[in-house]
């Protein structure tokens, strides 16, 4: 196969989303909760009450190098289930794949960054996020 040939293969390829791209440069961008150590959510925290789960959790990442994260708790009383939302916020690093949270209260999680999926522990529990 000639050159051109084979450019132009990779080029259409790569237009319809078959051909990787490589780790992402900008992990820029919205990030949804997948699993929570191998489990779909809503996902019961080890060790917590039994009426106490992640139901969601939201990572931000901006261009200025900034992020908000949100963790939807589910707790469940005797009144019934309620949605509680958890905000934090920082500054990250990337050096592609890996990925430095650096969260306003001081805790820092590390994970990486590839093809639009997100990895990391944070409370002793693996987490997964999708693009």
């Amino acid at each position: 196969m000639n050159v051109l040939r084979r450019v132009s293969l990779a080029v259409l390829l790569s237009a319809c989303g078959l051909l990787g791209t490589g780790p992402d440069d900008d992990p820029a961008g919205r990030y949804e909760l997948s699993l929570v150590n191998g489990s779909p959510a809503p996902y019961r925290i080890p060790g917590s009450a039994t009426g106490i789960k992640i139901a969601g959790r939201i990572v931000v990442l901006t261009r200025q190098k900034t992020f908000q994260d949100e963790v939807t708790l589910q707790v469940t009383t005797a009144s019934g289930m309620h949605l509680v939302p958890i905000l934090r916020a920082g500054t990250y690093r990337h050096d592609v794949p890996r990925l430095t949270l650096d969260f306003e209260d001081g805790n820092v999680v590390e994970g990486e960054v590839d093809r639009g999926t997100m990895t990391f522990t944070d409370g002793g529990m693996d987490f997964v996020l999708k693009r």
